[in-house]
């Protein structure tokens, strides 16, 4: 998809932005969606899984890269980003769509 390293700096430095602005959506959503009384543990949760996906990212992407190539690396992601907004429409949205929904 891309032909020089600056093409993919772009894309990455993009990714960035597109994930920084889609942390406080993920905290709007859980907060809405959880009891105040539990809401720090659920937030202590959400900042602790972010993390070790930062962590197991790195070290799944550089064992996939070592064994298949950097282009598998793509792939792979494409997949696991793919399942994960599919977990988020049925878990989320879908109950959001049910007449009587809290939103």
């Amino acid at each position: 998809m891309v032909h020089h390293v600056w093409q993919l700096i772009l894309l990455r430095f993009f990714m960035g932005l597109s994930t920084g602005a889609m942390l406080p959506s993920v905290n709007t959503l859980l907060r809405q969606n959880i009891p105040a009384e539990i809401a720090g543990r659920v937030f202590s949760l959400n900042q602790s899984a972010q993390f070790l996906g930062i962590f197991s990212g790195a070290l799944l992407g550089g064992q996939v890269a070592a064994h298949f190539g950097i282009r598998s690396v793509f792939f792979v992601v494409t997949f696991i980003l793919g399942g994960n907004a599919l977990c988020v429409y049925r878990n989320l949205y879908r109950r959001l769509d049910r007449p009587g929904a809290n939103m």
